[in-house]
């Protein structure tokens, strides 16, 4: 008696394609299991976007064209989504088409990041400008610069800076005639800012600056327009309830003390996490606009 043995084909070939609605893909498939499954197998789909992209669409179809159902599973952070379905007799391919959802102006700021509405904020006052060669980037991660930030509150306050072109500073670092001069000395004759108190005559051109730098010049500022300085009973009960929070409170410089206590009982700055307020880090772009929008958000500035 002769015995013929037939194999059958049961494993099937899964493919996976990455789409954008702009040019590049912006996005990674994955599936699990990864290459092959059988017949019947519960097949899991994560579509992970690329900063400043979103899921838009997926698709599953077998080696005929026939659509596969999917089942959706998850939503999570950063715009990553989950799908399932059940592989059928027939090798599939699996396409996820992903789109742009970046900030108005800018492709690095996602709409689901917790600084979007403070850089459109300060994006539509004309306080911040983005980088690249179309303004298109930017940059909440990057450090700014304490020349940069006394340009933007020169913007804040709209000032004709012309009338400060041929003003002297009495900072050795201060280029006449560069981007940021008259901004520096419109803020010098204004008491909104000083240069190190070293010796030095410095004022720190291309240094990072720092988070209690950027409230004590903010404080200034506001005193400078007659915004809300003095603490009210609320204010002071705000501060004291988060000050106990914190645990680098020693760090803050004497210089700065007052203005944080009023940057921190106003709600201006808000710690980097539940007890850290870390005063000596270099602010980033994004906090910095943050803290701006919340001078307007708490009705200090106008």
């Amino acid at each position: 008696m002769t015995f013929t043995v037939v194999f059958e084909k049961c494993l099937y070939n899964i493919t996976t394609v990455s789409k954008a609605t702009t040019p590049g893909t912006h996005g990674t498939v994955s599936v699990n299991p990864a290459n092959t499954a059988k017949v019947g197998d519960l097949i899991e789909v994560v579509a992970d976007p690329d900063d400043g992209y979103a899921f838009s669409e997926i698709s599953v179809v077998d080696e005929n064209g026939n659509p596969i159902t999917l089942n959706f599973v998850s939503l999570g952070l950063d715009y990553v989504k989950k799908y399932n379905f059940t592989m059928p007799a027939a090798n599939v391919t699996v396409t996820v088409v992903f789109k742009q959802i970046a900030s108005r102006e800018y492709v690095d700021v996602r709409d689901d990041a917790w600084y979007y509405d403070a850089i459109n904020f300060v994006s539509d006052r004309g306080y911040f400008k983005g980088y690249g060669a179309a303004g298109e980037i930017f940059g909440p991660n990057d450090r700014i610069a304490r020349q940069d930030f006394v340009l933007v509150i020169a913007r804040m306050n709209g000032v004709d800076l012309s009338a400060y072109e041929n003003v002297s500073l009495p900072f050795v670092d201060v280029q006449k005639g560069s981007y940021y001069a008259s901004a520096i000395a419109w803020a010098v004759e204004k008491g909104i800012i000083t240069g190190y108190q070293d010796g030095s005559n410095r004022f720190g051109v291309g240094d990072s600056i720092i988070r209690q730098d950027i409230v004590t010049i903010l404080y200034r500022y506001a005193k400078f327009m007659n915004y809300q300085t003095d603490l009210s009973v609320d204010a002071i009960t705000q501060r004291d309830m988060r000050y106990s929070q914190y645990v680098d409170l020693y760090c803050v410089g004497s210089y700065a003390k007052e203005a944080m206590e009023w940057g921190v009982g106003y709600g201006v700055l808000k710690g980097t996490s539940v007890n850290t307020l870390a005063p000596l880090n270099t602010a980033l772009r994004s906090e910095v606009a943050q803290m701006l929008k919340n001078m307007f958000d708490h009705n200090i500035a106008r």
